[in-house]
């Protein structure tokens, strides 16, 4: 019986240890704590009868690890009335990504203007490319670059600068973050970055699923182009834009359109330590392994009917089982 019992015992642990070890793998945990973020995504107008429009915003609510959150219900979701608008909540459904096959291919651009050392002195927007690196699948592939107007225009067009090609050499690109530490000068050419940005990664992704991470922490101080080109051209292109705003004072509008017509999402981030949950659960945005709350609301024109070009913009708040309460804007045009 003793052979049979040791056996028995090597058996068990080699078990728990496995599935302890697919668990880690599956989901895995941030080295550096972060905090509950959001991001919306696909955001749509059903209908519009008379001072009366009806529209979808989709929700992605993850925890500080960037895992999913469950059980949310119409209470958990709010968006403040204005003087013009008004809101209530219709429904709240839960929505399973369509599955992309193949690997992805994802360009993280940078902002490296001077407000970021004051917005992110503890260069935790590295400590969450870090976590996105590491979740990186077998046939997912990765870049940097990234922009400011410190940079000569005559060496990189555009003010921005690619520190490499799209690869899975995570060593390389973990020593192109730490270059960016402590380098953080001039202005903001976020729209002329965003929109070479697109080119480099139509002509370089070595997937068919591409996609542009954008971290900012401020509107577009340079010209050159405009929101409206940057947009075209992710659609002309194919590429969506998820954008990643820190700080209270970026406009958020500006950034969740962006999102929404790009077909990407956008994440605020209030405070630094969202970033890291953010930027660990991209790649299963990118993959199409995730959930999404569909959210169904009714905005009242307060003053006139609705009309098409009108713009339907705010902010969902979302109340956590823990207590805490995150900030999710949204923008779609009529």
């Amino acid at each position: 019986m003793k052979p049979i019992s040791i056996l028995a015992v090597f058996a068990f642990v080699f078990v728990i240890l496995g599935c302890k070890r697919e668990v880690e793998i599956a989901i895995p945990i941030p080295l550096v704590e972060g905090a509950p973020s959001t991001a919306s995504m696909s955001v749509n107008i059903q209908k519009t009868v008379e001072d009366e429009a009806e529209f979808t915003v989709d929700l992605y609510v993850i925890n500080k690890n960037g895992r999913f959150i469950a059980g949310l219900q119409p209470p958990n979701f709010k968006i403040a009335e204005s003087t013009i608008h008004s809101f209530n909540i219709i429904d709240v459904a839960i929505q399973s990504l369509q599955k992309k096959s193949g690997g992805y291919s994802a360009l993280m651009l940078f902002d490296q203007s001077g407000s970021i050392r004051s917005n992110d002195p503890g260069n935790l927007r590295i400590e969450a490319a870090r976590t996105f690196l590491s979740h990186l699948g077998r046939d997912d592939n990765a870049a940097i670059a990234s922009f400011t107007t410190d940079y000569s225009s005559q060496t990189y067009p555009n003010y921005t600068k690619y520190h490499n090609e799209f690869s899975q050499d995570t060593t390389r690109m973990q020593a192109v973050l730490d270059s960016l530490k402590g380098n953080e000068w001039g202005g903001t050419p976020l729209y002329r970055s965003i929109y070479e940005a697109i080119d480099f990664t139509a002509a370089k992704s070595k997937n068919t699923n591409k996609a542009i991470i954008v971290f900012t922490d401020g509107d577009d101080t340079q010209g050159g182009k405009t929101i409206n080109e940057v947009v075209q051209y992710a659609q002309s292109k194919d590429v969506p834009l998820f954008t990643v705003g820190l700080s209270r004072g970026v406009d958020v509008r500006v950034l969740a359109r962006i999102a929404n017509e790009s077909k990407g999402g956008f994440f605020w981030a209030q405070e630094a330590k969202q970033l890291i949950s953010s930027f660990s659960t991209l790649g299963r945005l990118l993959s199409g392994s995730t959930h999404l709350y569909r959210t169904t609301w009714k905005a009242k024109n307060k003053s006139r009917a609705w009309k098409t070009g009108d713009i339907i913009s705010g902010t969902i708040k979302i109340s956590l089982p823990s207590g805490e309460v995150i900030d999710s804007p949204f923008w779609v045009q009529i």
